[in-house]
């Protein structure tokens, strides 16, 4: 579906949620919630923003800090807060966006990460992320951060703002990897562990 989404809609898709279609869009899917990092993206955000080029940052998804969200959504027009999305409103929203930032103080696991690497995004995630030691490779399909720094997650942000062509080869990159985490694939390593595991 990602794949089939051209140019121009990628542009509508932007212009529906009232995003420059020049601008570098920072995307957050998931919960609402203080322990995802939200308030250190909005910091690090701000940072970033303080340079004269085009930046946004999308955040979907609801929770107990929406309220607060939606009001700094309004108090910045390079904020865009559409509240929780599924089905192809979500993958639109992936395609919209040029780098997902995942910057949880605590994550198990993080399967919007894998959703953002099959939509061709690039990663920045903090090291609390447990994804990150299997999907997200330093310079290569994304970025790791310390979980709570804002600065460092703004220097994260920077750095991806200011390299599209490494953007690319970080999309390219991501969506390679992930390819292979199908349903089968995965099924195929459950059954061949339990069969390890029955063998003794």
């Amino acid at each position: 579906h990602a794949d089939g989404i051209e140019a121009d809609l990628r542009s509508q898709v932007r212009a529906r949620w009232g995003l420059p279609v020049d601008a570098v869009v920072f995307l957050y899917v998931g919960r609402l919630e203080p322990h995802k990092g939200i308030q250190e993206l909005l910091c690090a955000f701000a940072l970033l923003s303080a340079v004269p080029e085009p930046v946004a940052l999308m955040l979907v998804g609801d929770g107990s800090m929406q309220e607060s969200l939606t009001k700094a959504a309004l108090a910045d027009p390079r904020i865009c807060c559409t509240g929780r999305l599924s089905g192809n409103a979500l993958l639109e929203a992936y395609v919209a966006a040029d780098v997902f930032v995942l910057p949880s103080r605590f994550e198990p696991w993080g399967l919007v990460v894998n959703e953002a690497m099959a939509c061709n995004l690039p990663v920045i995630a903090t090291d609390r992320v447990g994804c990150v030691a299997d999907l997200v490779i330093e310079g290569k399909t994304g970025l790791l951060v310390p979980a709570e720094s804002v600065q460092e997650l703004a220097d994260a942000m920077a750095a991806l703002r200011q390299a599209p062509l490494l953007r690319e080869k970080m999309r390219r990159n991501a969506r390679s990897l992930i390819s292979g985490w199908t349903i089968q694939k995965e099924a195929e390593i459950m059954v061949t562990t339990w069969n390890r595991l029955l063998e003794f």
